[in-house]
């Protein structure tokens, strides 16, 4: 049945351009049901059957089929959903791999001919809230077997979050014209704005932490600094779930699951296959860098008051451990 369902959906995709009301109704029954399946905490069992076939895989190849569904799903409406979807602990049926897939799913949604610079401007300033709560909320502990302390081998589900949102905005940012402001050209690009307020907050911040008095301001304060210089430098550069590697320094793959007794299952780029594989045999590839054509020589006096700040107030402590 779900098979039978998906290759409906699919048909539909491929002939959409002579289906405009199909369009309509079938976006809208995506949308309803995926919003009940991902984002509520009680679910029926008609929801759940239906969120077997109506998911986010499901919409990324509709997506790629067809520009008609695309701009259906790249409506303020759906962003906003899929945002949630994001920075909402996961449900019974949002997993990590769900969340993973859905900010892919953005990323091939918000496009410079599909959106407009408000939905980027909302999409910009969630992906940073939820960057900079992940790195400072992350678990940092470590487990210690036989008297020593180790450290995992695989990021996190908060970090592989966080990482992916840093791809995402990377993303963006590199894509000039998606971040452009439409009717003034005159002024710098947003992101390009708020990632300097942001790191000339955090600079302030760290040379006067106590100056700030306001537990919920001082919070924001605290994410929207942090994400600002993880976009840049970056987080987490192990092997995560959805996460591209190498594997024998060779082939390409994409990271599916994380399995016991040191083993990632992977996707093969060049024969489609899934694969096992021990840790020590894959090699994390880096996401893309971002263009630092904002970092000028007016904002080169703020990342040395940084440093600075950073070595007087700031008190180190690291524990050794064995990988």
């Amino acid at each position: 049945m779900i098979t039978f369902l998906n290759c409906l959906s699919l048909t539909s995709a491929v002939h959409s351009i002579k289906n405009e009301n199909s369009i309509q109704i079938l976006s809208k029954y995506y949308y309803n049901t995926l919003e009940k399946s991902c984002l509520s905490s009680n679910i029926s069992n008609a929801t759940l059957f239906h969120s077997e076939w109506i998911n986010i895989s499901l919409l990324k190849i509709i997506s790629k089929i067809s520009d008609e569904y695309k701009q259906q799903f790249a409506r303020k409406q759906w962003i906003d959903m899929l945002l949630s979807i994001i920075s909402h602990s996961p449900t019974v049926s949002s997993t990590l791999a769900t969340q993973v897939q859905t900010i892919q799913l953005i990323k091939l949604l918000v496009t410079p001919e599909m959106v407009d610079s408000s939905v980027v401007t909302s999409v910009v300033e969630t992906l940073m809230e939820v960057i900079g709560s992940s790195v400072l909320q992350s678990n940092s502990k470590y487990d210690v077997i036989d008297g020593k302390p180790t450290v995992p081998l695989t990021a996190s589900c908060s970090n592989t979050i966080a990482e992916e949102c840093i791809l995402l905005l990377r993303t963006l940012y590199n894509n000039k014209k998606c971040i452009q402001p439409k009717k003034t050209t005159d002024l710098p690009p947003y992101f390009d704005s708020l990632i300097v307020l942001n790191i000339i907050s955090a600079t302030d911040y760290l040379a006067n932490p106590t100056l700030e008095k306001n537990v919920f301001k001082l919070q924001g304060l605290s994410y929207s600094a942090m994400a600002s210089l993880m976009v840049i430098g970056g987080f987490d550069n192990r092997p995560r779930i959805g996460g591209n590697v190498l594997i024998k320094g060779e082939t390409e793959a994409t990271v599916m699951s994380i399995e016991k007794k040191g083993k990632l299952k992977v996707l093969v780029h060049n024969t489609g296959k899934t694969e096992s594989f021990f840790i020590n045999d894959i090699e994390h590839i880096p996401s893309c860098t971002i263009s630092l054509d904002f970092i000028s020589e007016s904002i080169l006096y703020t990342w040395i008051t940084m440093f600075s700040a950073v070595i007087t107030y700031q008190n180190f402590k690291t524990v050794t451990g064995r990988i």
